[in-house]
Parts: C-alpha cells; sequence; structure tokens
C-alpha cells in the first residue's frame, strides 16, 4: 500500500484529511508541539480509524509525544544509524596516520561533528593545554567558526591542538580509526534538541569505530551509552570532568580497550539496514 513519510506536521496534516495512512518522523519534539496544528494532530492520533504513526529517535522523544496525548501504540522509537561498512576493511591506525599526516606516535583525542555552540570545543581547548603529549583533532566546522576556536586557544596548544575544517562524511570513518580516543563533550549551551531529543548520529559513527569514547552524561545519550560499558561518561560542563574521562582512558588501559570493542559490538545494532527493517515493521502493524 502506498504511505506518506513526513517530517513536516503540515504535510502529515494533509495526509490525514486525504485520508492517506502515514508516518510523521519527528526527531524533535520541540518543532512540531509549537506548532498551531498540534492539539489538532494529537485529537487526530486517538482516532481510532486513524491510520497514521508516529517515529521518534529517542525515548524522550516517545515520553513527550505520550504525555502530550498521542497512543503509546501508535509510536515507535528508531535511533538514527550508521553504514557498518564504512567502518571495515580499513587499512592499520598506522597507515591511516601516514595517509592523513597525523602524528605516529602520540596519542590522538579526537572530536569530530559541527563546531556550533554547546559541542564542548572550548573543554576541548582546555585538555589541549593540559596534556601537551595528546594530540587533538577536531573535524569539522566552516572557516568561521575554526578560526574563531583558533583565536581562544593559547599559542602553545598550537602544536597539539589541530582543526581540519569540513571533511566529507565518506573519510570521517578513516579519521576516527585513526585515533586512539573519541570525545562527546556537549554542553549545556546546545539547544534543547541536542540535550533532550536529538539521535546524534556521530554517537552511532563512535561506536562503530571501535575506540574509547568520553561523552557528556545526558540523559539522551544514556540512552545508547552506558558508563564504563561502551563510553566513558562525564558531567556536562565541566573541562576538568572532560580531562579526568581522558585521565582515566590513559591510565587504564585494558578496561578503555574492553570499553571500545564493546561499542564496536553494540554498534552492530543500529545499522541503517536494520533501522528500514524496524520501520517497515512497525509499518505493517499500523491499522
Amino acid at each position: 500500500r502506498q504511505l506518506i513519510n513526513a517530517r513536516q506536521i503540515e504535510l502529515v496534516m494533509m495526509a490525514a484529511r486525504l485520508g492517506r495512512p502515514f508516518v510523521f518522523e519527528c526527531h524533535n519534539f520541540l518543532k512540531p508541539s509549537a506548532s498551531k496544528l498540534f492539539p489538532r494532530f494529537v485529537e487526530i492520533m486517538n482516532r481510532s480509524r486513524c491510520r497514521g504513526g508516529l517515529v521518534t529517535t529517542t525515548l524522550a522523544g516517545k515520553h513527550s509525544f505520550m504525555q502530550a496525548g498521542i497512543p503509546e501504540s501508535r509510536i515507535a522509537v528508531l535511533p538514527n544509524g550508521v553504514y557498518i561498512q564504512r567502518y571495515e576493511n580499513l587499512p592499520p591506525q598506522d597507515d591511516l596516520r601516514r595517509a592523513l599526516q597525523l602524528p605516529g606516535s602520540k596519542t590522538i583525542a579526537c572530536f569530530s561533528g559541527s563546531l556550533y555552540p554547546g559541542r564542548g570545543i572550548e573543554n576541548i581547548i582546555y585538555c589541549a593545554e593540559q596534556y601537551r603529549d595528546t594530540y587533538f583533532l577536531i573535524i569539522g566546522g566552516n572557516a568561521e567558526e575554526v578560526r574563531r576556536y583558533r583565536d581562544m586557544a593559547q599559542d602553545g596548544t598550537a602544536a597539539n591542538l589541530h582543526f581540519t575544517g569540513h571533511v566529507p562524511s565518506t573519510e570521517v570513518p578513516r579519521y576516527l580509526k585513526a585515533a586512539d580516543v573519541l570525545l562527546m563533550p556537549n554542553t549545556s549551551k546546545s539547544s534543547g534538541h541536542s540535550i533532550d531529543y536529538a539521535s546524534p548520529m556521530k554517537v552511532f559513527d563512535y561506536l562503530a569505530a571501535g575506540k574509547p569514547i568520553i561523552a557528556s552524561d545526558f540523559p539522551v545519550l544514556r540512552e545508547i551509552f552506558a558508563h564504563e560499558h561502551n563510553a566513558f561518561l562525564v558531567p556536562a560542563d565541566s573541562e576538568s570532568e572532560l580531562a579526568r574521562g581522558l585521565q582515566w582512558v590513559l591510565d587504564n588501559p585494558v578496561a578503555a580497550a574492553n570499553m571500545a570493542e564493546q561499542a564496536r559490538i553494540d554498534s552492530k545494532k543500529y545499522t541503517w539496514e536494520q533501522r528500514a527493517d524496524a520501520y517497515l515493521s512497525f509499518v505493517r502493524e499500523l491499522p
């Protein structure tokens, strides 16, 4: 049967008016809930003859929609995913470092993603100032963002802090595999979407890379990360806590390696193919 999949509440409401089966895929509860159409959407989703479903990427999103009145039976939680094949059959770490012109002998702590406020880049800069023997690699960001953070860093960090700027997504796995530690120090300066509802694709790429992960301890990230199981979680908004997490990884190489291997294993639960299968199963069960 034909089905309309949309991420805009206006299109979903149009499908409902036409009596067409639909799935509203929403990655951020805050956006539709602010719409004047939202109360009507909730009403429609409670009708027995409604032919619609709702997909969120986090449990936090599901719970918010349920509190707003959407029946649980009409909601599926499908986190974002990863292309596992991008992390398979990559060259050895030493070869990747040579190809990417990265230091061959230093510990590399890597961040990958946008450089919007709330990503914790200032806390990474602090760590770079404290750990001169560790090479801090920051992947992503436009020229203006990179310039701002470079200006923020002290002159002495130039030797162990490197910004690549934007790189194609297909190249990111090579950088992550070349690193030793992966950083995700989100802060409360992020928008509510990032803190409360987001399912960052970076989470799943980090898992697939099979490296020790240090991440901020937000509830939405705990949906995927478990402390000292597949990631080391630290309180957000603290440069010293991020440094403590890095020190733990450096001081506990065996435990960190086990944590990294568990991350790699866990990533296999979050492939895009599995997400597609779960989506189709959910759709088939709709009225």
